[in-house]
């Protein structure tokens, strides 16, 4: 924030003015202060106005004193009128600065220290720079002692964050990802709100950020203060909770502007941008503190859960001019970017281990969080997970059960019950509880039940167990909710820890038929979280034999589609589409976003629902669609926990399994795409002709080609693991299909360095059997990692070679050699 700084001097000194303003350029440079003196005047603007303002406006006065300045009416005006400001604003500061030989102790101003030190007039140095660098020194000085700065120790404490790696505590300011927030307005529509340097204005003088539990307000609040320069605010964070009594208003903000800033509350009290920022704010919070803080501060920023909003806040007339903001989920793409963050953390600049070590990060938080709906996308939970694998032997970590239910115990601790209790008591309560809200909902497979219920079970269980009253007390406060009571219904706080606790439960009491009671209830979402919560609960041979027979059995009358030649012929006239030359790409790290965005908007299940009618018939063989694919992902997520616990044949079964499905459930999506009723359904849209029936059909081939990239992709994140790449090889070489070759190099790009001669040798195999399909897949394969991905010189040129690229133009960057396309 700059300081202002007025300038009153007789025209007869304006050379030592103008030296004057020469010596402070680096504190004009880099905005430490703003210097104003009468050459700012405009032409045809009022001269007296024009002081009489910018002298109001004034942090300090430098008042240049000569015999000429003493004599000056002007002058004389211009030091009076300041030190009567000085009377209401203590913080202000006049400071004398002597440029020649004049009677300025007997002005009213010789009690201030005067510059060059000791009063010695600047004329009369024999080292006049020397005189101008004593200023310079002295001026720095004082704006230091009043301009209000952040204290460092401050911004440390609030940096501080409970992750690290390798020992390695890291900063917030290190991983902060501003949160998608959003607004909505007067006719319902959601907006979405980016918060940019011109956040503090008009519009946002009063605001409410509202989110669940560790959904990152407090870290939202931190980065103001971290960024307040960005920013142009003086920002001060107040913990609610702390005044729910207090009535000396501002003597409490004061305290805590000793506490975070270094400078003059006086002066911070005469600025226009101040912020108050609000966190933990609650119904107990003093009404009037809130009341006098809305006219103390310029701008304030309330933090606060969504449910208190709601009860408390949303209709009370104290907030009727506030603006309301809601912190909303990261989706994939804000996602990546932290586990990016995290592993430039752990690597520094080595781009190559970020990339892979990223990739494989992302899969595994992939596997780990199941589904947006189902587990809170904060970055707390992320950046929790990341630890639990960090912890874990460098994501070699069998079970991610673990780390659903250290999120539990964060939220149980956190409702100060002591770990003694925590491990026996209240675990135990509440998979009790989880377990028999499943048995008592296993037909419809909710995960709520009326209060009368749970009131029922909650009995049986004391009557069962030792229990104290108070540990079930604070389980079932609002505080760090885990039960949530609503219009006498009960449910848990979050759909993965019903599901954590209820397959926990079903593993203490298992029997073959409960598993298939929920192999038979898919494609039922819930039951298909129960089903892989399980998996990582019991490592039983029994489980597989089951999950191989609902496999086999799904689709069973269709041909697998391996993408051999003469199942990719029909899509020949559509493969000029495709480019043949690959295109360097220099947006790595926006390519890698902006691929996580797509996946954002293009989920593979939405796409297929979207290509079935809606008769009878087609419902059903969606339910059986979506149950092969629910299937696919809970088997690969078998081949992830326990793909090193079982033997090389079991394994392989497993994986051959769940690519066979997948690429049968292929065939009969391409077969039903490619029907008379699908062509007849497009048709009835346009004119029936000719010119129609050919564009349509090339459409319909244009959406066969995406569902096979897509479906690629799906069960290649379905069983992607290290675990597998063996398998991978022996099934690809063993039943000699494109398909499988394919699985087998996302799967290598993903955990091993990219293989020249792997993909050289594809390359000749497609160009042998004649299958233009396939030699454009593997381009696009090789194109998209490319394009996502650093990879040296050599290997890139090889590529390129290799699929026929245009005319190099080298260039030298950093003593390595990169290249670009011309």
């Amino acid at each position: 924030m700059p300081i202002n700084i007025f300038i009153s001097y007789s025209h007869k000194d304006r050379e030592y003015v103008e030296k004057l303003e020469t010596a402070l350029f680096m504190l004009i440079k880099y905005k430490k202060i703003i210097l104003w003196y009468d050459k700012e005047i405009q032409a045809g603007t009022n001269i007296s106005e024009n002081i009489e303002i910018n002298l109001k406006k004034s942090d300090i006065l430098l008042a240049i004193m000569s015999p000429d300045s003493i004599k000056s009416e002007w002058c004389t005006k211009e030091r009076n009128m300041f030190l009567e400001d000085m009377k209401k604003f203590p913080y202000k500061r006049i400071i004398p600065i002597i440029v020649r030989d004049c009677s300025w102790k007997d002005t009213n101003i010789s009690s201030y220290n005067a510059l060059p030190y000791e009063g010695n007039p600047i004329s009369s140095e024999n080292n006049q720079d020397s005189a101008y660098q004593q200023i310079y020194d002295a001026i720095n000085n004082v704006i230091s002692s009043i301009q209000p700065t952040i204290k460092t120790e401050y911004k440390d404490f609030i940096n501080v964050t409970s992750f690290n790696i390798s020992e390695y505590n890291i900063k917030l300011s290190e991983i902060y990802q501003e949160p998608k927030i959003n607004k909505i307005d007067n006719n319902s529509t959601m907006k979405s709100l980016k918060i940019n340097d011109d956040f503090f204005d008009e519009r946002n003088k009063c605001v409410f950020f509202v989110g669940s539990v560790l959904s990152g307000k407090t870290s939202l609040l931190y980065n103001f203060i971290n960024n307040s320069e960005f920013y142009n605010i003086l920002p001060i964070y107040i913990n609610s909770k702390k005044y729910y009594k207090t009535v000396q208003h501002e003597y409490e903000i004061s305290n805590l502007f000793n506490e975070q800033y270094i400078g003059s509350f006086e002066f911070y009290k005469s600025k226009h941008n101040k912020v108050a920022l609000i966190d933990n704010y609650d119904e107990v919070t003093n009404r009037n503190f809130i009341e006098w803080i809305n006219s103390f501060f310029d701008y304030v920023i309330i933090a606060i859960d969504y449910e208190k909003y709601t009860s408390y806040c949303q209709n009370d007339d104290l907030f009727k001019n506030y603006i309301t903001y809601f912190i909303e989920p990261f989706n994939r793409a804000k996602t990546f970017s932290l586990i990016e963050q995290w592993a430039t953390i752990k690597y520094n600049n080595d781009m190559n281990k970020i990339q892979q070590y990223s990739d494989i990060l992302e899969n595994k938080i992939n596997d780990i969080i199941l589904s947006r709906h189902v587990f809170p996308m904060y970055p707390f939970y992320i950046l929790s997970v990341m630890q639990a694998l960090e912890t874990n032997s460098n994501l070699e970590f069998t079970s991610y059960g673990d780390c659903y239910q250290a999120l539990l115990l964060y939220n149980l601790y956190q409702k100060e019950i002591s770990k003694e209790d925590i491990s026996d008591s209240a675990m135990n309560f509440l998979t009790y509880i989880a377990y028999n809200m499943y048995k008592s909902t296993h037909k419809t497979l909710d995960n709520s039940i009326p209060l009368i219920t749970y009131e029922e079970i909650k009995s049986n269980y004391i009557n069962e167990f030792n229990i104290k009253d108070s540990i079930i007390n604070r389980i079932e406060n609002e505080h760090y909710k885990i039960l949530n009571f609503d219009n006498n219904m009960v449910r848990f706080q979050f759909e993965y820890i019903y599901f954590f606790l209820s397959s926990k439960g079903i593993a203490q009491n298992y029997n073959i038929n409960e598993l298939k009671l929920l192999l038979n209830s898919l494609p039922n979402s819930n039951s298909a979280y129960i089903l892989t919560f399980l998996t990582h609960h019991i490592k039983d041979y029994e489980i597989i034999k089951e999950v191989l027979s609902n496999l086999k059995e799904l689709y069973k009358d269709e041909n697998a589609f391996l993408l051999n030649t003469g199942e990719t012929q029909f899509l020949r006239s559509i493969l000029s589409l495709i480019p043949t030359k690959i295109k360097n790409n220099s947006n790595i790290k926006e390519n890698r976003i902006k691929k996580r965005e797509q996946a954002d908007k293009n989920e593979l299940e939405e796409d297929i629902n979207s290509k079935l009618d809606n008769d009878v018939e087609a419902f059903e063989q969606q339910k059986i669609t979506e149950k092969s694919l629910q299937l696919i992902k809970i088997t690969g997520q078998i081949l992830k926990n326990w793909g090193g616990s079982y033997k090389k044949d079991v394994v392989r079964e497993l994986l051959q399994e769940i690519e066979l499905l997948s690429f049968r459930v292929l065939s009969f999506l391409i077969k039903m795409l490619n029907s008379e009723e699908t062509i007849n359904m497009f048709l009835s849209i346009k004119n029936n002709d000719n010119e129609n029936n050919s564009k349509i059909e090339k459409l319909i081939h244009i959406m066969c080609l995406d569902l096979i990239l897509r479906m690629l992709s799906y069960t290649f994140y379905s069983i992607s693991t290290e675990k597998i790449i063996q398998s991978q090889k022996d099934i690809s070489q063993d039943l000699n299909a494109p398909a499988f070759d394919f699985l087998l190099l996302l799967t290598r790009l993903t955990y091993e360095n990219i293989d020249i001669e792997h993909i050289k040798n594809l390359k000749k195999k497609y160009h042998n059997t004649h299958n233009l399909f396939a030699q454009k897949t593997l381009f696009l394969i090789v194109q998209s990692y490319l394009d996502t991905h650093e990879v040296n010189f050599n290997q890139r040129q090889a590529l390129t070679d290799m699929f026929n690229m245009e005319k190099k133009e080298y260039v030298l960057k950093n003593n390595q050699q990169h290249f670009k396309l011309t």
